[in-house]
């Protein structure tokens, strides 16, 4: 790494910023971003999970000052629910505050609409049927 003087050379920031350039190599903003905006919330996937993955790909993107509005907009078109549409002017901390609580909401939905399992009972043997005075059916195990 070359200074450009003797103080450039003391300084830590510059010194991370070589190192990381040396370490790291060239960084494709194109492609990184294209990966940021294919990201999508998967089937089953929890908010939070999708979240943190957002905060991780939108560092190599390279938005600088936009970088709060492109990850608010990727929460909006890439969660599984619409509920952030009917917002106007909407932050990204309203936009994750509003996708946990709907997650939130929906989990006792959908575990009141999931099916109990059943366990069958098993018999040591088969039960009968058989036909008692007057034709009235009877079972005995």
């Amino acid at each position: 790494m070359h200074f450009e003087s003797e103080e450039d050379r003391k300084n830590i920031d510059n010194i991370v910023a070589g190192f990381e350039a040396f370490c790291v190599g060239a960084v494709n903003v194109t492609y990184e971003r294209y990966r940021f905006n294919k990201r999508t919330q998967d089937d089953g996937e929890r908010f939070d999970v999708y979240l943190s993955e957002l905060r991780r790909l939108v560092k190599s993107c390279n938005f600088a000052a936009m970088e709060e509005s492109m990850l608010r907009d990727r929460i909006v078109v890439g969660i599984r629910d619409d509920v952030l549409l009917q917002m106007c002017d909407l932050k990204l901390n309203q936009a994750i505050d509003m996708c946990r609580a709907s997650e939130t909401a929906r989990q006792p939905l959908k575990e009141m609409a999931t099916p109990e399992e059943v366990q069958l009972l098993k018999f040591g043997k088969q039960p009968q049927c058989r036909r008692g005075r007057g034709g009235r059916a009877t079972v005995e195990l």
